[in-house]
């Protein structure tokens, strides 16, 4: 968090959002295109509800964000480290988006130690964290997560499903 997302800088938003290669209109549309991928690598490990679960979640984040220059691909797998200290990132696939999504990508990235309480302690570390129904970011990040999981980590798909289920169980007795 302190030496890499709180340093990300605003972009302009006539640039789009999305892929930096391939900007969108929006923030929504970006995450809208990268869920239905992940949703044809899914298939039914996870349910079609879960699937509509995931777009109503997206259709409620606010359009108010601001778009900056974030990594893309900021897993715990890109980072160096250097005697316990990150000195390096690497293989960025550029995005114009929100810093959120490369923390919960790199929450995500691991499916050890998905608890709420890890990342509450990174989230408060953020210089820009006043989000609304972060813990929903989260969901999203997961499921997007469970389709990478599916291609290049499948032996780490049933820890992922136990997160899954223990996210969705978050973001649910919240809505109560």
């Amino acid at each position: 968090m302190k030496e890499l997302i709180n340093n990300y800088k605003l972009t302009d938003q006539e640039f789009g959002w999305g892929w930096a290669d391939e900007p969108t209109d929006s923030w929504k549309v970006f995450l809208n295109a990268e869920i239905a991928e992940a949703y044809k690598l899914i298939g039914s490990r996870l349910s079609k509800d879960d699937y509509h679960l995931i777009h109503n979640l997206v259709k409620e984040i606010n359009n108010d964000r601001k778009p900056y220059f974030i990594h893309g691909d900021c897993g715990v797998h890109n980072f160096i480290f250097n005697n316990g200290k990150l000195t390096g990132v690497i293989d960025p696939t550029p995005i114009i988006g929100d810093p959120m999504y490369d923390l919960i990508y790199a929450f995500c990235s691991s499916p050890e130690d998905l608890t709420r309480e890890t990342f509450d302690a990174a989230a408060n570390l953020m210089v820009v964290n006043n989000y609304e129904n972060t813990y929903d970011l989260v969901l999203i990040g997961l499921y997007l997560r469970i389709g990478t999981c599916i291609k290049h980590h499948p032996e780490d798909m049933g820890a992922y499903i136990k997160a899954w289920e223990y996210w969705k169980g978050v973001t649910m007795k919240l809505e109560r």
